[in-house]
C-alpha cells in the first residue's frame, strides 16, 4: 500500500505540471512562472524519491510478479520525471525542441503501470 500511495502522489503532479508548463511553447516563462515551476519540480523530485524507496522495498521483498511490476512503476515514474524536466527546460527557454518531450506517453505509461501493479498485487494477495 505504501508503494501505491506514494506512486499516486507522483501521478498527482501531472495536472499541476501540465498547467505550469504550457505546450506547445509560445514564449519563455516569466520569472514568476519559472519560480512556480521550480517549486513544482522540486515537489515532483521529493515525491519521486519517496516512491522510488517504497517501490524498491516491494521490488526487493515482494513476490516475483509484484516485484517485477514495482520495477516497472519505478521506470515509468523516472520516464515521467525526465519528460517533465525536458518540457520545463523548453518552456523556460521559450524554445520548442525538435522532438516533443514524451510527456503524454510517459503520463499514460505511469497510469497503465499503476493499474497493472494493482491488478497483479490483488491477484497475488488473494491467492496467498
Amino acid at each position: 500500500m505504501d508503494c501505491i500511495v506514494t506512486y499516486e502522489k507522483v501521478r498527482d503532479m501531472i495536472v499541476p505540471l501540465s498547467r505550469a508548463i504550457p505546450w506547445p511553447v509560445s514564449r519563455a516563462l516569466s520569472d514568476t512562472e519559472a519560480q512556480e515551476l521550480d517549486a513544482l519540480l522540486a515537489t515532483l523530485g521529493e515525491r519521486y524519491d519517496e516512491a522510488f524507496q517504497k517501490c524498491q522495498i516491494v521490488r526487493l521483498e515482494g513476490p516475483e510478479a509484484v516485484a517485477d511490476a514495482a520495477q516497472r512503476l519505478i521506470f515509468a515514474a523516472a520516464d515521467f520525471r525526465q519528460a517533465a524536466d525536458e518540457r520545463a527546460l523548453a518552456a523556460r527557454n521559450g524554445e520548442r525542441p525538435v522532438q516533443s518531450p514524451a510527456w503524454t506517453s510517459s503520463a499514460e505509461k505511469m497510469n497503465d503501470q499503476l493499474e497493472e501493479f494493482i491488478e497483479i498485487a490483488r491477484a497475488v494477495i488473494s491467492v496467498d
